[in-house]
This record gives structure tokens, C-alpha cells and sequence, in this order.
């Protein structure tokens, strides 16, 4: 199976799941959702997002959002994302169980060039400049 054959698979089983009981899906999505985002495969996520919308929302035992996530395991990837998604700023304020947000996160975990990344998310997205 190529990679192209394989995300065309993803995307069909994650709009089957979507269409055949949105009410469930809430249920089914999470776990591969924060799989996908520990190891870094965005399609996984896109493809999730793209057939469940409310995924964007969903959140770790640790109350995290996969932004949350993504900062913790560094997926440069998946944390781009965000800066697609409109609402970004819940996203980035957004406070875990241990009271940390987006910015917490990194600065507890990042490297210096992931920091200044982050730094310039932020600034677009409160409109900074």
C-alpha cells in the first residue's frame, strides 16, 4: 500500500465513522487522535478534523488539546495546524489540569527555536506587530 492509498483509506474511515453516528464519533476519534499527534502524523489528524469537526475540542485525561499535546511531544506538524484553525486563541489559552496553557507548555519543554516559533503563532494570531 502506498501513502497516497493509505490516506485515502484514513480519510474514507474517518467520514464512515462521521456519517454512520456523529453522536459516537465523540467516543471513537480521541484515542487515534491523541496517537496521532504523540508521533507526529498530521494527515491522521486533518483527516479526523476534516469528518469530525468537534474533534478540535476534544481533550487527554490531562485535559489537553491536541495543540496542548503537540507542544509536549514537539510535532512542529500538528502544531501548525493551529494556525488554521479560527478559533486558535482558545486553543492557546485554553488551561490543562495542571493550570498550564499553550505557553506554559512550551516554555517548560521547548528548545529555544520552537520558543521564538511559538512566539510569532502567537503574535499573529492577537495580532501583534
Amino acid at each position: 500500500m502506498t501513502h497516497n492509498q493509505a490516506q485515502e483509506l484514513i480519510k474514507f474511515l474517518c467520514n464512515e465513522i462521521a456519517k454512520s453516528n456523529y453522536s459516537n464519533a465523540g467516543k471513537i476519534f480521541p484515542l487515534p487522535l491523541v496517537q496521532a499527534t504523540s508521533v507526529g502524523i498530521h494527515e491522521i489528524i486533518e483527516a479526523i478534523l476534516r469528518s469530525y469537526a468537534d474533534a478540535i475540542s476534544l481533550q487527554n485525561q490531562k485535559k489537553q488539546s491536541i495543540f496542548h499535546q503537540a507542544i509536549v511531544y514537539h510535532r512542529e506538524k500538528v502544531f501548525n495546524l493551529i494556525c488554521q484553525v479560527e478559533s486558535r486563541t482558545i486553543f492557546l489559552s485554553q488551561l490543562d489540569k495542571s493550570k498550564n496553557n499553550a505557553l506554559h507548555l512550551a516554555g517548560y519543554m521547548a528548545p529555544q527555536q520552537q520558543l521564538y516559533q511559538l512566539y510569532k503563532c502567537n503574535e499573529n494570531c492577537i495580532g501583534l506587530r
